[in-house]
């Protein structure tokens, strides 16, 4: 737009190396998702095992890992679109595992690590003046919310987009109802506000859904567009 073509170019490049990356490294097609990647063996991880390897009984450990992080190459649309489609049917739109009557969880609901506690994050492990940190293990943040909408309305999903619109805006709604403002985040079983009263941020996002459904296009439309890989 501001007609640095050299630098746009230098970017596009840059972005385009980052994709392939993503989808060679991060990219676990036994699992049909994105994963973590394990650095010291070079593996996606995505579960728990045993150290031979195999999975651990009775499927524990089975999604530990699948968290809000492996949605974010749907949102930067990256991932080529059969790909996409397998994930988002298996696990986005899937209630057993990120799709909730409030919006988007940001833990599948079947890790074992899944909670909707206040300051469920982080661990007992972790240094104890860290507790009072907001809790990424179930919750569903307004944000997540907002990238897999566009996610979904990119990759063909337009009828579950406007269900996710209608269930955020009515999460929203609710926080102003029952707290006066709203909040950080909300228990992705029953809507209740969690942590941080009063926190505006990106919950002002959730305002600009159905607008975006109901138009051609969408204001970051043409920042994706280098990496739009939709058939």
């Amino acid at each position: 737009m501001l007609e640095r073509s050299e630098e746009a170019d230098s970017f596009a490049r840059r972005a385009e190396g980052h994709r392939e990356i993503v989808n060679d490294k991060l990219w676990y097609n036994e699992v049909n998702s994105y994963s973590a990647f394990n650095l010291c063996n070079g593996a996606p991880l995505f579960s728990l095992s045993l150290d031979d390897g195999q999975a651990l009984p009775d499927g524990v450990g089975c999604f530990a890992f699948q968290s809000a992080s492996n949605l974010i190459p749907l949102y930067a649309r990256i991932a080529e679109p059969d790909s996409a489609r397998a994930m988002i049917e298996a696990y986005v739109v899937n209630e057993n595992h990120f799709w909730s009557p409030y919006g988007i969880r940001s833990l599948s609901r079947a890790s074992e690590y899944y909670n909707n506690a206040v300051l469920g994050n982080p661990s007992r492990f972790v240094d104890y003046r860290r507790i009072t940190e907001s809790n990424w293990q179930g919750p569903v943040w307004v944000l997540l919310s907002y990238w897999v909408f566009h996610a979904l309305r990119h990759y063909g999903f337009r009828e579950e987009a406007g269900e996710l619109a209608d269930r955020t805006v009515a999460v929203l709604a609710n926080s102003l109802r029952r707290r006066g403002s709203f909040s950080e985040n909300f228990h992705a079983e029953t809507g209740e506000p969690l942590y941080a009263a009063c926190y505006t941020s990106w919950n002002l996002l959730g305002d600009t859904l159905h607008d975006d459904l109901a138009g051609k296009s969408w204001i970051m439309d043409p920042v994706f567009s280098s990496s739009d890989h939709q058939s």
